[in-house]
């Protein structure tokens, strides 16, 4: 056998090689991204933050934390809005600033809670901030909505979190 034959015959074996490593390597990628959109709804430890009776009203709620100068929170805290009265949801809409700073139609739909402390506690998230909240006032589940329809999915999964219970004035 000639040198340059079997060189040939040695190059083509790396290719293939080469190929069915290509091969592996997109499978393992296929596998692994498989196993990330099953993982629809990726979550961590929960919050471990604990809002007061102001907010909860000694009840299940979903809290919205919004303010008047972000569009995104006027635009969420309307479609929210809509949403709740829909699945006869009352929701509490927590912020830093006056009652009478938010339009009266957003406090006929929400109960809206002004409480510098209880901001503190989520003052370092972006607004806004939509939590699934125990009576005790244990945040179950929080979430950061970047459009309206993010915070429509994330309201739904979070209204799930709250279960009415007897005698709760969360739900109407």
């Amino acid at each position: 056998m000639s040198p340059s034959v079997a060189l040939t015959i040695l190059n083509w074996g790396a290719i293939l090689i080469l190929f069915l490593a290509v091969g592996a390597l997109l499978r393992e990628i296929r596998m692994l991204r498989a196993l990330v959109v099953r993982e629809v709804s990726y979550s961590s430890a929960g919050p471990d933050l604990v809002l007061g009776d102001a907010v909860t009203g000694g009840s299940d709620r979903i809290v919205l934390a919004s303010d008047t100068g972000c569009p995104l929170c006027g635009a969420v805290t309307a479609r929210l809005a809509e949403l709740a009265g829909a699945a006869g949801v009352r929701p509490v809409l927590l912020t830093y600033e006056d009652v009478e700073q938010w339009p009266r139609p957003v406090r006929q739909e929400y109960d809206v809670v002004s409480d510098r402390g209880e901001w503190q506690k989520i003052a370092h998230l972006s607004p806004p901030v939509l939590m699934a909240v125990r009576a005790d006032g244990q945040v179950v589940d929080l979430a950061l909505p970047v459009d309206l329809g993010s915070a429509e999915r994330q309201f739904e999964m979070l209204r799930k979190k709250i279960v009415p219970s007897e005698g709760s004035t969360s739900w109407r």
